[in-house]
């Protein structure tokens, strides 16, 4: 990739475009990131994880989802 930004903006005063992302790419950028958060709000709201804030043992508890889901993407051996 840095061979074709270095082609798009060739001038040497350019330095800042050749090293940053391309627009798409920073777009896509924000919007995973926003969909990230909706997620992980929609998580903490779970009554279950309210449940876990309420006890003490969220950690426990997220890390538990997280080894969950990890689990469930990985194909069967």
């Amino acid at each position: 990739m840095s061979a074709a930004r270095r082609l798009e903006f060739s001038d040497d005063e350019q330095i800042v475009e050749r090293q940053s992302w391309p627009a798409e790419i920073g777009e896509r950028h924000l919007a995973l990131r926003a969909a990230v958060a909706v997620a992980a709000t929609a998580v903490r709201q779970h009554p279950t994880m309210q449940q876990a804030l309420a006890l003490g043992c969220h950690p426990v508890t997220e890390q538990a989802l997280k080894d969950a889901a990890r689990a469930a993407e990985m194909p069967s051996q």
